[in-house]
Parts: structure tokens; C-alpha cells; sequence
């Protein structure tokens, strides 16, 4: 065999090799914004609870994830523009469901919806009426719970992330911010600043159902029954409490 059949013969074999690599690896677009301790992005470095259960999933999967950054409610927009796959602890609602696919079932997750205040001004929100007296803290594109929600008589200040939640109530620009118990007090230890706030006696312990979303302009949806059988070896593997308590600090109940 000629010398220059040979290179060319290799270079052949090569190319089909990295063409069958590509196409094993399907790559799905995740939608990802820095809110630790479920999603964090360090460098080009990304960890946190969804983002490693999800890189769980796409490695079951033979997935490649491109990682795309933005806001929260960019991320939502999107999706509805099918220019991104995927997202995690999505809360289903009416309004989403126009453009997103909701990987049945959900995880439901326990981990109560809270409303911090600066230490000792707790007292000033003892039910629901009450809010309607305070500027509330709440990130933009986030679902909390149905009543608060659909509430448009509240006076509700949207930011990017519970980190400026948290600067804005100790600067004394909001008078209480929302937010799940769990990964807000992860996030209070982690700054510093856990002993200078606290938790009204008004709160909501219902279980919260967090889904992955897929977008319905994606091609991934096919997939949908393989995502909810990878989920759930990762949580009956014991991997998913393993990854909150690495998180979180504590091992919250996790079922599906």
C-alpha cells in the first residue's frame, strides 16, 4: 500500500471514528443561572444539586451538556424559543405549560417556603394578610406557591438572585424576602450572615414538586421516560441524599 493511500485511509478511519464519538454524544442545551447552592457556576466550573444530578442523567444517557448562562427568566424565554433543552426544579404552572414538557413525576421535594426578616422583626408577619404591609424580596422568573404567586396586590421587588435578596433586607431596602428554607439557610451560613436574620412564624410546609423541563421545540423529549429512570436510580442509589448532604449540610426527605 502507497504511502499517501495509508495517510489518507487513517485520516478516513479518524474522521468516521470522531463522527460515530459525535453522535453518540448528543448534546442538550441546559439553562443555567448562579443560585447556590442548586446551581453554581465557578470559572467553567459547575456543581450544585440540579446541576450534578443532571450531569448524572446525561452521563447515563451518553448526553453531552452545553451549558448556557442567564437569568432565570431569560432561560424561560428560551425555552419557549427552543433555543435551549432543558431546565431544573421547574415548577409546573398553566402559563409554562404552553411551552414546556414536564418530565413526569416530579421530585417532590420537602423543604418549607419561608420569609426572612432581620432578627427580631419576625414577629411583624404572623399570616398571610400580613404581607400586604411589606415590600417582599422574590427572584425573577422563580414560582413559590400558588397564593402568593397569582397575589398582584403585593408589593413584590425582583432581583437576579437570593444573594441581593439577602444584601437588599440587611441594607434595610426590603422589609422580608421568600424562599425555601434549605437552600436559603445553606446560602445564609455560607455568607456570614445567619445569625443576623430570621424566620417569621408564617410559612408554608406543604411538599414542593420540582420538575426537569423540557422545551417542546426540543428533540429531547423523546427521551423523557429515560431521564425519569435515570432520576430515579440516582435517588434509590442513595446518591441523591449523599448530594444534599454535601450541599445542604443535612439529608432532606427525597421522593418522586
Amino acid at each position: 500500500m502507497k504511502p499517501a493511500f495509508k495517510t489518507l485511509t487513517l485520516i478516513c478511519l479518524l474522521f468516521c471514528s470522531l463522527q460515530v464519538f459525535c453522535e453518540d454524544k448528543r448534546i442538550i442545551r441546559y439553562g443555567i443561572t448562579h443560585q447556590p447552592p442548586v446551581m453554581i457556576i465557578a470559572d467553567k466550573s459547575y456543581t450544585g444539586i440540579s446541576v450534578e444530578t443532571l450531569q448524572f442523567i446525561a452521563e447515563k444517557l451518553a448526553w453531552q451538556i452545553e451549558y448556557v448562562h442567564c437569568p432565570r427568566k431569560r432561560c424561560f424565554r428560551l425555552m419557549e424559543l427552543g433555543l435551549i433543552d432543558i431546565m431544573t426544579g421547574v415548577i409546573k404552572s398553566t402559563e409554562r405549560e404552553e411551552y414546556l414538557y414536564f418530565v413526569e413525576p416530579p421530585i417532590i421535594f420537602e423543604s418549607p417556603i419561608v420569609f426572612y426578616f432581620p432578627k427580631g422583626r419576625g414577629i411583624r408577619l404572623k399570616n398571610y394578610a400580613d404581607l400586604s404591609k411589606l415590600n417582599i424580596g422574590t427572584v425573577i422568573g422563580h414560582k413559590y406557591y400558588g397564593l402568593f404567586d397569582s397575589d398582584h396586590s403585593l408589593n413584590k421587588t425582583m432581583v437576579n438572585s437570593n444573594i441581593q435578596n439577602i444584601k437588599m433586607l440587611l441594607a434595610g431596602r426590603i422589609d422580608t424576602f421568600i424562599g425555601g428554607e434549605l437552600d436559603i439557610n445553606m446560602l445564609l451560613a455560607k455568607m456570614g450572615n445567619r445569625d443576623k436574620l430570621e424566620i417569621s412564624t408564617y410559612r408554608i410546609d406543604t411538599p414542593l414538586d420540582l420538575y426537569y423541563a423540557l422545551s417542546k421545540k426540543s428533540s429531547f423529549i423523546k427521551d423523557s421516560d429515560n431521564i425519569y429512570s435515570a432520576q430515579r436510580e440516582y435517588i434509590d442509589s442513595g446518591e441523591a441524599e449523599e448530594l444534599m448532604n454535601k450541599h445542604l449540610g443535612l439529608k432532606p426527605k427525597i421522593s418522586y
